[in-house]
Formats: structure tokens, sequence, C-alpha cells
């Protein structure tokens, strides 16, 4: 079979093909070993893309994409291709080669994936996460997220395929992305395609910050054993009752994510490790992209944050003395993942299944309990440890007195006369106000609450904070009264002065 570039120029395409999917089939160029053609089935839908893919073709061509070797890891459009008719028909690209995908780093129990230690699954995130950045810094989006297109190299790195599913814009017009796997569509992407396509639909669709929820998925499942942050397992009531499931998508869409939330009569999976599995700066990480991202995607980590988070985590990783493919955190007593296998082999526990949809995406779903109630892990709410309140009472109250005993006598020494006024006020007022700075940063601003634990820098700024409101409102009473003093006196003289030249212009 013969297609043409736009050139005209001949290639004659090695049948049958290599792989077919939904919209098309990928095959070997004759005479170009590091070239593929991608031509698709529906002449229609072909038609319907062609200006997708010249424009794709002419940002591959801009200076910044050429320098950044996009296209040695992500199969870009390079040249539209046409049939003898000269009716477009597909496209070239480089051909990558890779083995795996990254869905096969999922599986588990560990089927394919066998072999791969954690260290070479946290090298494969960083490669994600690094050529997810160089996307978005050419203005680009990748929408669908699915880990049947990202592709795995023998380094461990990483690679995108059909690229041609990409969310592109090029002057000023944009091209959407119109399909994605299920479980990585974004919450606001949900609510806004309710009842349409993505093709049709009236509103935005995927953006940079939709494409930073999925990358926190991948990360998160990479490390969890596979584990969706919005797959939940069941409680069984006495009566062997559970509540009705609801989709992935629904509970994407709502928030309801077990990690981080809680989730009435759901729990998190057995064979996922617990948040104590891992450090403070990771759990922040998922915070910030499953909660405080699905009240506004603007908070979510972008791929620089999370690309420096997977180095340091890379850096502290230890093995685990029983089995070869198992590391984890230093900090960590036991090994988490062992911990996990135990609680999964112990009992029936939900699975991943993967399947295929209309979109050619990958689907989830939780399979329930064949017999007997789950013995569950328990579920992690947010909360203040109170070893962590009753220390920074303590420790605070005693720097509070030492500062309304010392330094604020001293700031306020010539500023104030009365002593009521110094002490009563001042004083007390110190206290008072040192306390509630403490109790505003333990309850609303230290990391610690969401996980149950605090550090030991949480405690020093708990401290720090009483003192800092303390101190300022001193300072904040002695700028008022000094205020109040040049104001009285302002006021007096603009009186006189206006009496003065009163009685004499009367």
């Amino acid at each position: 079979m013969k297609v043409y570039t736009g050139a005209g120029t001949a290639l004659e395409l090695r049948e049958p093909p290599m792989s077919s999917g939904g919209e098309g089939a990928i095959y070997e160029i004759v005479g170009y070993p590091k070239k593929l053609a991608k031509l698709y089935h529906d002449p229609q839908d072909a038609q319907k893309r062609e200006r997708k893919i010249n424009a794709m073709v002419d940002i591959g061509e801009l200076p910044g994409f050429q320098v950044s070797h996009l296209s040695d890891n992500v199969a870009w459009p390079m040249a539209p291709l046409y049939n003898d008719t000269w009716d477009f028909v597909g496209f070239g690209m480089n051909r990558i080669n890779a083995s795996r995908e990254l869905d096969d780093l999922y599986d588990y129990p560990p089927n394919r994936s066998a072999d791969v230690t954690m260290e070479q699954r946290v090298d494969t995130l960083i490669s994600l996460c690094s050529l997810t950045n160089k996307m978005h810094s050419m203005g680009q989006v990748i929408g669908d997220f699915n880990p049947n297109n990202i592709k795995i190299k023998p380094d461990w790195s990483v690679s995108f395929v059909d690229a041609d599913s990409c969310h592109v814009r090029n002057n000023g017009q944009t091209y959407r992305c119109v399909v994605c796997a299920p479980g990585y569509v974004a919450p606001e992407v949900i609510k806004a395609c309710a009842g349409t396509t993505y093709e049709d639909c009236p509103g935005t669709t995927f953006t940079q910050e939709s494409d930073h929820f999925a990358l926190a998925i991948h990360i998160f499942r990479m490390l969890r054993n596979g584990a969706h942050p919005y797959i939940c397992e069941r409680h069984l009531t006495r009566g062997g009752s559970a509540p009705a499931p609801i989709s992935m998508d629904k509970r994407v869409e709502r928030g309801e994510t077990p990690f981080y939330t809680t989730v009435p009569g759901y729990g998190t999976p057995s064979y996922a490790p617990d948040n104590d599995a891992f450090p403070d700066y990771l759990n922040e990480l998922w915070y910030q992209a499953f909660v405080d991202g699905h009240r506004d995607p603007r908070l979510r980590p972008d791929a620089t944050q999370w690309l420096m988070a997977l180095q340091r985590y890379r850096s502290e990783l230890v093995a685990c003395p029983d089995d070869p493919n198992h590391f984890h955190w230093k900090r960590c007593t036991s090994c988490p993942y062992c911990e996990a296998d135990d609680r999964f082999y112990q009992r029936v526990s939900p699975i991943i299944h993967r399947g295929n949809n209309p979109a050619g995406g990958t689907g989830f779903q939780g399979s329930t309990s064949t017999g007997g109630t789950a013995n569950l892990q328990p579920l992690r709410e947010p909360g203040n440890s109170i070893l962590f309140w009753f220390l920074t009472i303590c420790l605070g109250l005693a720097v509070l007195m030492q500062i309304s005993m010392y330094v604020v006598p001293y700031l306020i020494d010539g500023v104030f006369e009365p002593d009521w006024f110094r002490y009563d006020l001042c004083v007390y007022g110190s206290i008072v106000s040192g306390m509630i700075g403490l109790m505003i940063y333990n309850t609303s601003m230290t990391p610690g609450r969401h996980f149950g634990k605090n550090a030991l820098w949480e405690y020093i700024v708990s401290i720090l904070m009483a003192a800092i409101w303390a101190v300022g409102f001193t300072v904040l009473i002695m700028i008022l009264s000094m205020v109040w003093s040049v104001s009285w006196k302002l006021l007096l003289a603009i009186t006189l002065i206006s009496a003065f030249f009163g009685s004499i212009f009367h």
C-alpha cells in the first residue's frame, strides 16, 4: 500500500499493520525503520482530523519543540499523509520502541511487572513528570492521560503514543482532545461535559490543571500497588449488606477519596500502603491534588513540584531485606509493601480490573468480598494529634508568660502612663492574642492536621506563631495609641486655627 507526503513523495507501507485500534492502524514504512505511519479507518474521521494534524505538524516545526527533542519521546505528527486521490488519510511520526506500558506496572498482585523494583517505578514517574513539564512548557495539554498510551523504555524513561488525541492549541485555535480514559478525567471536566461529549461540550474541557490531576493519579497508583485514589473498599454491615456501588467518575466528581476524606461506609483497599508509609511532602501534594484541587483546580501541584518531590523521595528509599523489588521510605520501621501483601493474601480483597471502553481507555472496577466481613485497616481521618495540642499549649503558655513579663513591659515602657492600661490590656491581651494565633495555626495551617501526626518543625512553628501574635498585639496597641495621641492634638490644633480664622473673617 502506498501513501504520499505533502510534497508528493511516495511511501510504501508494509502490510499487515503492526497494530490496529478503534481509530486507526499503525504501519511500518519501507526504507524508514525509525518512522511509522498511522492511517485512520474511517475516511470521514480522517477528514475531521486533517486540520488538527496540520496544526500539530506546524507546532512540531517550532524551534522550541525541536530544541526540547519532544518528538523523540512523543509520537507527534511529523507530516500529513494522503492517498492516490489526494485525500488525507493519516500522518507519519517517529517510532517509539518500548515493550511495557505504564498500566503494566499497576498490576496487583504483580504479574508482568514482577521484575520491576520500586526504585525503577520512581524513575519512571520522574521521567513522566519531566515529559509532562516539557509538553506544558510548549503550551500544550495532554488531555487523554491513558496509561496504555504511556510507553516505558528499557532505561525506565517514558514516551507518549496516540499523540493525535492531545488537546492542542496553535495560532489562537484550539483542537480538542475528544477521548479520555475513565478514572483520569478531572472533576471539573466531568461536570462541564455532563450530558454531552468532550468534542461537543459548550464549556472548557481539558487544561494543564486537568493534566495535573491525572498526573497525581498516576503517581499515586504507582506508589500504592496500583490502587486508584478514588477506589473504595466497602464496609459490610452485620447483616451482610453494603452501600450501593458508585461509579469511579461519580466519586471523582464528588471528591470522595477514602485516603484523604471520610467516605461513609467505605475504607481504603487492603492492598494499598497507608498514608503513614510516605513522607509528609508527598501526602501534602496528594491532598492538594485531590482535596484542595477539587475545590480549585489551580491549587493542584504541577509537574515541576512532583518532579522535585519524587527526586527527593528517590534519594530516601531503602531496600527491603525480604523482597528485592521492595524499596520504601527510610523513616518506615518496616516494609509497608510486605505488610500490604500480608493483608491482601490473608483475606479476600477488592482488585482493579482492566477493561476497554468505547474511548479506548482503561476502566476501574472494585470487586466486592465474596465471604464474610473484611477486616479492613482503619480509615485515617483528618485530625490533630492530642500530644501535639498538649505540648504546644503548655510550651506556648510558658513562652507567652515570659514575653508578658519581660518583652511587653520593655516595649511599652514610656509609651503608656496608666498602669491598668499597660498591664490589663497589653500584658494580658498579649497572652490571649498569642493563644489565638497558636490555635489558628494548629487547626487550619499545620500540614499534620491532615495525616494525624506532626513533624518537629510544626511544634516549633506553632510556638513561634504564638510569640508573633503576642508581640504583634502589643505593637498594634502601641501604634493605635500613638496615632490617637497625635490625632487628638492635631484635631485640637485644627479646631483652634479654624476658630481663630473664623473670628477674623466673621
